[in-house]
Formats: structure tokens, sequence, C-alpha cells
């Protein structure tokens, strides 16, 4: 999810300059606080929207040994699984 963030965030920063550039006077009225808000948060509605399936495949795991978390799969959706040819 934080790559697609990050991705989709360089996005619009690149919109965002190339309205700068191209359209300087134009853009003005639309590169505005306000505005920057809205499609942050829209861009994050969608990317959460995107990989809200991910929640009911996997689940997060504590090893007993490091207690470090790890995102396992939860055997809820066999079928998702990736299997090797023999």
């Amino acid at each position: 999810m934080t790559a697609h963030a990050s991705v989709y965030t360089l996005v619009l920063m690149s919109l965002d300059r190339y309205l700068a550039v191209v359209h300087p006077i134009t853009s003005m009225t639309i590169r505005n606080v306000r505005n920057t808000s809205v499609a942050l948060a829209v861009v994050w509605i969608v990317i959460v929207a995107a990989n809200a399936p991910m929640l009911s495949v996997f689940q997060v795991h504590y090893s007993t040994l490091s207690h470090i978390p790890v995102a396992v799969d939860s055997g809820k959706h066999k079928n998702w699984t990736l299997k090797a040819k023999d």
C-alpha cells in the first residue's frame, strides 16, 4: 500500500509541476490548498479500496523467536495461491 501511495503522490506532484510550468496563469486558481487536500484524499481512498482485498487474504502473525510481524496467507482462499507445477 505504501508503494502505491508513493507512486500516486509523485504522479500528483508531476501534474502540479506540469500545470505550474505549462499553464502558470490559468492554473493559479486550480492549484490551491483545498484542491490539493481533496486530490490527496481521493488518491488515498482509491489506494485503500484497491488494497482492501488483501486484508481478507493475509493475516499478521508474530514470530515466537524474534517477535517480528509477518504477513501470512490466512488459508481462507486456497485457490488464490500459486502452486508450483510438478
